[in-house]
Order: structure tokens, then C-alpha cells, then sequence
């Protein structure tokens, strides 16, 4: 290990203090009522095949009925996760995990940027070192909104991705964006990709205000931002993966909705493993103290300071749940506050033991073959797991609920529509600035291919056979009717 790990010169300047490996400096204030704190849970009994060992959440439905506890946790969420650190934790409770952290460790946002037409100095400027950049086929050094940054020679993007000429970045930030786009998403004009060792080491939020400052000085305001990828990770210090995780994962003691999981092989064994796919939803559970070894300095400090509550333990899991806009689609959280408000309605939903749960560990091995998996008694240590991530998170205002089948086709249906639609008007010049503009279009490409009204009810008839929505209309014969009689019908 590092010498600085064990010596307190070592540590970066203007860190916290701590008392010894527990909570920091100046924390007790912000933990007074976690003696009380049981484990936040969704409302309602338990469901079917509920372990009666499960204590952390039969404390919580307890606990949650108290206002103060609800005040401590919306405390905790406020203050501390999205604070300038970005991590909450730890909290002195003898049913949680001592020493625990709760962080965002990793973000991903899209933006489109409306630009100052009347102020282009700033983006002129840029432009000339970028211009510098390119002949000297190297970064050129800038200050921007107080942070020194590196203006790269060359932006990203190609194909069918939304090409951004400006490419700037600081230790684990990636600023990238262009003059051009911004009409919709599919054109977005901005990309703020933040690491692990900027969550780390500067914290989430911080580097995402910084971004955005630097966006205001450029003359740029955002019109729309949403968030591509968020990780959310619980660090353990002193839990031994190899105690009980992986064992239990290896053994095949776990429920999961998710089709694909493996673990992470190697030289030097197995180091943990993985739930999900990279497409949608990823949980990842890892030896942490091995791969932060293999790290820079700089995170190996921060680890100690920031995660591991002042020293090196002895052993360190991760639990990391990788959250991407196709997972939160279904719910129909679209922009970036919207996110970081259901962040705790998020991972209780990524974390319920009992109804079709994404991963949970069970005592004893799982009969994937026959029914009744639900009936595995759920691991103790595990729920020890839920109830610390779900307490440092803080609690739901509300619960996530999917969107509808049907209101979920309707919106592709739209989508699709208005984006095929727009394009054909771009392309041949129509101005679109109504809905009514829009149906103009649509009617005009239909007369340009020729098609009819018979060709188009065909077509219709065809697939609502296939879907069974078809009602055709019924007519009954009953011979020659009176002149009453059609007066009547």
C-alpha cells in the first residue's frame, strides 16, 4: 500500500478532519437522530414469501412513521449527497453498515444550448485556439469560469451522432459542444461527461456547476438536459466481498429479474461480478480496495478520505447500480432535475427484495427450473444492504410507476411520426410551425408517392386484422322494408 495512506502529511489539502476510521469531523450534528433511524421501505406488509429475519425492513415500517426520521433522512439526501462532496454517509446505526457511503460516481448529461448571436467573442476566442490546437497537434491551455482547462484540437462525434466541434476538458470532466443543433434531442449540441475520480475528488455536482458556468461565460444557455448515464454506489469498508457475496453469488443464492449475469474473472481470481446489461441497467458488485489499488494516488487518497472514512480497511466492496435514460424511459423521467429528485425513489425500486426483485440474495440456492423461486428466504446481510443504501438515499416522496404499454406505443408512434415528418420538411424546404403545418406535410408526402385512400384503408385493414382491434360494422337482410321502417333506420 502507499505510504501516505499511513501518514497524514499524505492527505490532499483542505480535506475534513476525522475521528480516527468513523465519521468525520463536524458530522455528529448531521447524524444526532441516526440512533433512531431504522430502514426506509415502500408502505404496505410485506409480500408473499417475506423473510421473517428481515428486521431492517420491519424496522423501517416502523421508523417511517416518524417525522423526525423522515427529516434526518430528506437531511441527508439534501445536504450531503447533492452537497459540494456528493456523498452521504456515514451513520452511526447498529442495524446499517457502519462506515457506509453513499455517492454519485459517475454522470452523463445531454444538453441543447441556445447561444448569445449578439456576444460571439468568447466562441471566437475558442475557435482561435482550437485553430492553435490543431497546429501544434496538441491541447492549448485555457481559464475558463476560474478553472483551467484543455482545448483539444478536435471535437467529437460522427455518423449518425451529432458532430460537436468544441472539446474541453479538466482532471475527469469532458466538456463537448457546437455552434450548430439544439432544434431537438436527436440533435443535441452539448455532452458533459463527468468520471469517477472527479466524483471522487471534486464531487458530482460541483463539476456539474462549474460545467454550466463555463456554458453562461461561452454565452449559452440550456433549453432542454437530460441525463444519459447515472451510477449510484454504496462503498463498504471493511465488508469482505469473498466473505459472503460472492459465494453466495458463485453458489447461484440470488434471485434476479434480469437475464444476464457473470462474474469477473481473472489472474488473480475472481473480484466480482455483474447483473444486467450495459444498454439499460447494470448493477456491478466489486472488490474495491483491489481496483483502487491499481488507481492513481491522487484516488487512492480520496478513496481513504472521502469513502473510507479516514484509513485503509482491510477489505472495501462496492455496490454499484449504472443507470441509463433506456431503463428510465419506462418511468417517464425525461429531464435532469426530474432525476436527481426520484434518485431515492430510484434505488428503493433497484433495490426491493420481494416483488420481482432486479437482484437480492437469498440463504439458499435458487431451482431456476421450477416455480416458487419467490419463496427464498432473503439473505440477512443482504437486507442489511437494502437498509443501509435505502437510509443513506433518503426517502421517496412518491413511487416510481411505469409507464403503459399503450401510452408507451403511443409516444414511440408520435415520436417516430413527428421526427420522419420535420425531417421531410427540412430537406425540402416547408416551413413547420403548427400542428396543422405538420398534417400539411404528411398529406403532401402522401400525394408525392401516390398514395390513395384506397391504398392507405388497405394497408390500415391489414394490421388492425393482425392486432384483433378490427370492429366491422354488421348489417342485417330483413327483406323489403316499409317506408316507416326507413324512416326509422
Amino acid at each position: 500500500m502507499p505510504k501516505e495512506w499511513q501518514e497524514e502529511e499524505g492527505l490532499p489539502p483542505n480535506v475534513p478532519e476525522t475521528n480516527g476510521c468513523g465519521a468525520r469531523g463536524g458530522s455528529p450534528e448531521r447524524v444526532s437522530d441516526a440512533n433512531a433511524a431504522g430502514t426506509p421501505s415502500d408502505s404496505g406488509e410485506a409480500g408473499p414469501g417475506a423473510s421473517l429475519s428481515n428486521t431492517h425492513l420491519a424496522s423501517s415500517r416502523k421508523a417511517s412513521q416518524s417525522p423526525e426520521l423522515d427529516a434526518f433522512h430528506q437531511k441527508l439526501a439534501e445536504e450531503r449527497l447533492f452537497s459540494a462532496d456528493g456523498y452521504s454517509g456515514p451513520v452511526d446505526c447498529p442495524e446499517l453498515f457502519p462506515r457506509a457511503v453513499v455517492a454519485i460516481d459517475w454522470l452523463e448529461e445531454s444538453m441543447r444550448i441556445t447561444w448569445d448571436e449578439t456576444s460571439d467573442e468568447p466562441l471566437f476566442r475558442l475557435q482561435e485556439l482550437v485553430e492553435t490546437a490543431r497546429d501544434n497537434n496538441s491541447p492549448e491551455q485555457y481559464e475558463l469560469a476560474g478553472q483551467l482547462v484543455s482545448v483539444h484540437p478536435i471535437g467529437i462525434g460522427s455518423g449518425r451522432q451529432q458532430r460537436l466541434e468544441f472539446r474541453l476538458d479538466w482532471p475527469g470532466v469532458m466538456l463537448a459542444f457546437s455552434r450548430k443543433g439544439g432544434q431537438d434531442r436527436q440533435h443535441a449540441n452539448l455532452q458533459l461527461k463527468i468520471t469517477g475520480e472527479a466524483c471522487l475528488l471534486i464531487g458530482a455536482m460541483k463539476c456539474r456547476q462549474q460545467a454550466e458556468q463555463m456554458i453562461e461565460e461561452l454565452g449559452g444557455y440550456s433549453t432542454d438536459r437530460w441525463i444519459r448515464r447515472i451510477d449510484v454506489c454504496l462503498d463498504l469498508p471493511d465488508v469482505d466481498l469473498c466473505e459472503w457475496m460472492l459465494p453466495a453469488f458463485l453458489d447461484q443464492r440470488f434471485l434476479s429479474s434480469a437475464s444476464r449475469w457473470n462474474p469477473w474473472d481473472g489472474r488473480q481470481g475472481c473480484s466480482g461480478f455483474t447483473v444486467g446489461n450495459m444498454k439499460s441497467l447494470t448493477l456491478n458488485v466489486y472488490d474495491k480496495l483491489r481496483s483502487t489499488l491499481k488507481q492513481s494516488e491522487a484516488y487512492q487518497l480520496g478513496m481513504r478520505q472521502n469513502r473510507w472514512g479516514g484509513c485503509v480497511p482491510k477489505s472495501a466492496t462496492r455496490i454499484e447500480y449504472q443507470i441509463r435514460k433506456m431503463w428510465m424511459d419506462q418511468f417517464q423521467i425525461s429531464q435532469s432535475k426530474e432525476v436527481f429528485q426520484s434518485l431515492p425513489a430510484i434505488l428503493h425500486r433497484l433495490t426491493e427484495p420481494e416483488k420481482r426483485p432486479f437482484f437480492v440474495m437469498t440463504t439458499s440456492k435458487i431451482d431456476r427450473v421450477n416455480k416458487h423461486q419467490s419463496r427464498a428466504e432473503r439473505h440477512p446481510d443482504w437486507m442489511k444492504v437494502v437498509g443501509t443504501f435505502r437510509t443513506l438515499i433518503g426517502t421517496p416522496t412518491e413511487p416510481l410507476r411505469k409507464i403503459e404499454r399503450g401510452q408507451l406505443t403511443c409516444l414511440k408512434a408520435g415520436q417516430m411520426a413527428l421526427g420522419y415528418l420535420t425531417s421531410f420538411a427540412a430537406q425540402t424546404g416547408r416551413l413547420i410551425e403548427t400542428a396543422s403545418d405538420l398534417l400539411d406535410t404528411a398529406k403532401a408526402l402522401f400525394e408525392i408517392n401516390g398514395f390513395s385512400d384506397e391504398m392507405i384503408h388497405s394497408k390500415w385493414l391489414k394490421k388492425a386484422l393482425a392486432a384483433g382491434t378490427l370492429n366491422e360494422p354488421q348489417s342485417f337482410d330483413f327483406g323489403q322494408n316499409s317506408e316507416g321502417d326507413r324512416k326509422c333506420s
